[in-house]
């Protein structure tokens, strides 16, 4: 984001700080600072809204969404901003010779024993999508076979570093994180058949910040067409949330993809879900 943030200041002469944190952290600190907000923007991909409705204000009457598709749309406090397809990609040399797998189910094989990086799905938005989209496969014996085979990283970029740097076969995370290393040769992005979970990049206006005016401007910006058009041609991976975007250059266009929702009995109860992961990653570790 200070890419976005640096447009930002130069277009509005408003002035924007930007702090990078897991989804997780983010909701946690919106949670502590509730009485004396430090932000009044927050990203998130675990619908912190869904359980703590009162931290957040509604997006109508304060940002325009109008030209924003209706199939991200998702309540009345997360802002549909940037699509992320939660995909994996492969190190061609730590391969070494064997088939690149091409589907989730692929990674439950024990060939893969230690060489899958993930990012903590108990933190991590877009690995908890990876998890979904695993668990939708195969179910939990899929599931049991994946964490087999996973090494997890402390930060949701540890997975593409380590990939990048020799350390994992198979590095899992969103789109835009893939691309800042696949090249189709070396790291190879792979695009998983058996279904893949779009990570929305939901922004939030938080209640009772210092700043609601310009919060509102900034989220009025990022819907621009000029921001969008923008962002999908200075920062691969990154697809636009409106309806005049056009699928990115050198990607496939989701029309093209496998797109599935994260199941409804994880949605359900996504702690029940997140303490059986654990408890199965414990259980094979």
């Amino acid at each position: 984001m200070p890419e976005f943030a640096e447009r930002f200041e130069t277009e509005t002469g408003i002035t924007l700080q930007v702090i990078s944190v897991s989804s997780g952290q983010g909701d946690a600190r919106v949670a502590a600072e509730k009485d004396n907000p430090q932000a009044d923007v927050a990203i998130s991909g675990s619908n912190p809204a869904d359980t703590n409705p009162d931290l957040y204000r509604p997006f109508e009457g304060a940002v325009d969404v109008s030209n924003v598709d209706e199939r991200w749309i998702r309540g009345d406090y997360s802002i549909p901003t940037i699509l992320n397809s939660v995909i994996f990609a492969t190190n061609t040399e730590v391969l070494d010779g064997r088939d690149a797998p091409t589907s989730w189910e692929d990674l439950g094989d024990p060939q893969w024993k230690g060489e899958i990086a993930i990012a903590d799905p108990t933190q991590s938005g877009s690995a908890f999508n990876a998890l979904a989209a695993v668990y939708a496969a195969g179910g939990w014996p899929l599931v049991e076979k994946f964490a087999s085979n996973v090494v997890i990283s402390q930060s949701s970029l540890g997975p593409i570093q380590a990939l990048s740097n020799g350390e994992a076969a198979i590095g899992i995370g969103a789109e835009n994180s893939v691309y800042q290393v696949a090249d189709g040769t070396d790291i190879v992005a792979a695009y998983p058949t058996d279904g893949i979970v779009v990570n929305v990049g939901m922004f939030y206006l938080l209640a009772n910040s210092n700043n609601e005016e310009a919060a509102n401007a900034f989220m009025e910006w990022m819907l621009s067409t000029d921001t969008q058009t923008w962002m999908e041609a200075e920062h691969k991976g990154m697809r636009s949330t409106t309806t005049n975007s056009t699928s990115p250059s050198g990607m496939p266009a989701l029309s093209t993809l496998n797109i599935i929702d994260v199941p409804a009995d994880v949605l359900e109860d996504k702690a029940a879900f997140l303490d059986e992961w654990t408890e199965i990653l414990t259980s094979v570790g």
